[in-house]
């Protein structure tokens, strides 16, 4: 099934994090499926995944950090 998705919001201390590169990243092999940047509420959503697969997510915050939002071995909803 191709029609799943993986959504989430990226904040730091309660403030939305506006354009934030996200990555999303198959568990198994850690093959980059899709780059999204966050919205003007730090919103973010990836679509049209296989949800018999697992997924993660990363988030560029600037040019040297990256942090790990999504918890590993996410099925899409």
């Amino acid at each position: 099934m191709a029609d799943g998705k993986i959504g989430g919001t990226v904040k730091v201390k309660g403030i939305p994090i506006v354009g934030a590169k996200c990555i999303l990243f198959t568990e198994t092999d850690d093959v980059k499926i899709a780059t999204t940047t966050t919205d003007s509420e730090g919103k973010f959503l990836f679509t049209g995944l296989n949800k018999d697969e697992l997924f993660y997510v990363v988030v560029k915050q600037n040019d040297t950090s990256w942090e790990h939002i999504v918890s590993s071995r996410r099925n899409p909803a």
